[in-house]
């Protein structure tokens, strides 16, 4: 564990100057370039912003970032996915516990003050 949070730790500053900038990019030349473009021209150089699936985009980053920033192999993609869902359910299933836990503790505050309430201006 100490070892994939060393790797963690590293990732977070090499990303640390990206992720906590504002960053603004205008690709109007993109654009106005992709509309001069004529049809053939449009199937042969295809690079049109409004097509990409951001979802498929992002999934490739991560797949990257796996590969050849944190240098791990894809063997175990199946196994990591299926401990991360794991995870997930113990993070829920302690998260609502705890939520329960406290609505019960709320619940027998308002009763309790409630009964004393009634005891004293009775």
């Amino acid at each position: 564990i100490i070892k994939a949070y060393a790797k963690m730790l590293k990732f977070s500053q090499i990303l640390e100057f990206f992720a906590t900038r504002e960053w603004n990019i205008v690709n109007d030349n993109v654009y106005n370039l992709w509309n001069r473009l004529n049809d053939e021209d449009k199937n042969l150089f295809p690079f049109n912003m409004d097509i990409i699936d951001c979802k498929q985009y992002v999934q490739g980053i991560c797949l990257g970032i796996k590969l050849y920033v944190m240098k791990e192999t894809l063997d175990n993609a199946e196994a990591d996915k299926k401990r991360y869902q794991r995870l997930m359910k113990i993070h829920y299933a302690v998260k609502y516990t705890f939520m329960l836990i406290l609505l019960i503790i709320f619940y027998q505050v308002i009763r309790l003050s409630l009964g004393v309430y009634g005891l004293i201006f009775a």
